[in-house]
């Protein structure tokens, strides 16, 4: 009787975890690529995320600086790396403020963040270097503006930019993105969020 109950035991065990392994996403989750790679945030049954707010730094309408907004974000405040995915996002949507322009390709996608100690790496579509259709100062803050909100995160002081996987080069004739970089604070002008 004890051989059939462990038998019998044994089999439920395996049967729950090769169909934990094969399961597929629910409904509405975003692929596994686009997601950062963190834990997921402990809550329970019913608790909702209260909105965080982040830097997120967009151009002057005459390319002269950033200047941040603070959107609110639906991201865990104890969760870096998904305040990063959602200020990215948010910097990718484009301005809210008419004070700010957009020199982001529209269309530009997050494929991946990750956080690796102080370093950030925020890969890109490549259509954020292809579709690119601007001077010398738009790529400049172009380039910086994912430098900044990245930077925004506590804990980031360094950003990593790929484009598909990539490292991302000579971007726009001005900046080498080959190797991460520092937000640069004489590009900051305007309002500053804190």
């Amino acid at each position: 009787m004890r051989r059939w109950t462990a038998g019998v035991l044994w089999c439920l065990v395996l049967a729950g975890c090769q169909r934990s392994a094969t399961m597929a996403p629910a409904e509405g989750d975003p692929p596994a690529s686009s997601r950062a790679e963190q834990p997921e945030p402990e809550k329970s049954k019913g608790e909702a995320i209260a909105p965080v707010s982040a830097a997120v730094y967009f151009p002057d309408q005459e390319l002269r600086y950033l200047e941040a907004e603070a959107p609110e974000l639906a991201a865990d405040p104890q969760q870096p790396p998904m305040i990063l995915e959602e200020a990215l996002r948010a910097l990718l949507a484009g301005p809210t403020e008419e004070a700010h322009t957009r020199v982001i390709p529209e269309g530009v996608k997050l494929n991946k963040v990750l956080l690796r100690g102080d370093l950030a790496i925020v890969d890109l579509s490549r259509n954020f270097a292809t579709d690119f259709q601007g001077g010398s100062d738009a790529a400049n803050l172009a380039a910086y503006s994912v430098i900044h909100t990245a930077g925004s995160v506590p804990g980031v002081k360094r950003v990593q930019i790929l484009l598909d996987g990539d490292p991302a080069g000579d971007f726009g004739g001005v900046i080498d993105l080959s190797n991460p970089l520092e937000p640069d604070p004489s590009l900051v002008g305007g309002k500053k969020v804190e």
